[in-house]
């Protein structure tokens, strides 16, 4: 039997030899480029992995940099939109119910529709004689067809896409395509030959709010009613 002392002795010997040739290994593979012989990292490697660190902070930086400007843009416009709602709950706070969902207020210019699952109008006080029957019968035929809710659900996809221009320009036409949707619903539910009073009572509302797009389709309306009785 080899005494303990010369069997730990080869142990160690096979063991430096094993290391020896395992650094060696490394070293040839790596062509001399990031690890040396006695094991430690290289100066050629540091700047790579470096560099890809810096890279990867620098991309995901925009990423936030640009989600942040969007979400901020997201809720400037959730907030602008919010406090308009509460200025116009305050000038239809004290309005007077006419009969069902129809009310009166004072510190309004135009008639429009409020709510969606339990609608109401509200006309100014000032609107009276003969346009009355024909302005209500127009936002009707907004209830009827769920326009509040239309554009509610349209201005929602245009605010999640604000930074895009012509998300606000299709926004802007499908307001119009809407309002033409429902001059035409309204005439034909109170017949072609009222035509004639439904435009001019758009026409003269128009011209008593200044609205300039009502304007344009009462003029519409009125042309158009010309052209088919040019008597």
């Amino acid at each position: 039997r080899m005494p303990k002392q010369y069997q730990a002795d080869r142990i160690q010997a096979g063991t430096e030899k094993v290391q020896q040739t395992v650094t060696h290994m490394v070293t040839g593979a790596l062509s001399g480029g990031g690890i040396s012989g006695n094991g430690e990292v290289g100066s050629e490697l540091i700047p790579n992995v470096a560099n890809g660190t810096d890279l990867a902070t620098n991309t995901w930086g925009i990423a936030e940099f640009l989600g942040l400007v969007w979400l901020l843009g997201v809720v400037s416009i959730m907030v602008y939109s919010v406090i308009s709602y509460i200025k116009l709950r305050r000038k239809v706070l004290c309005s007077m119910q006419v009969e069902n969902n129809i009310y009166r207020a004072d510190d309004i210019s135009t008639a429009f529709v409020v709510g969606v699952i339990r609608p109401k109008i509200y006309i100014p006080s000032a609107l009276q004689g003969d346009n009355l029957p024909y302005v209500l019968e127009h936002e009707k035929t907004h209830i009827k067809q769920w326009d509040p809710l239309k554009k509610i659900l349209a201005y929602t996809i245009t605010t999640i896409h604000w930074f895009n221009p012509f998300a606000w320009v299709a926004f802007n036409f499908f307001c119009k395509d809407m309002e033409m949707a429902c001059d035409e619903e309204t005439i034909a539910r109170i017949g072609m030959e009222k035509k004639q009073e439904y435009a001019m009572a758009l026409f003269d509302l128009a011209q008593e709010t200044k609205s300039e797009d009502a304007v344009g389709e009462g003029l519409k309306l009125v042309a158009g009613l010309m052209r088919e009785n040019p008597e």
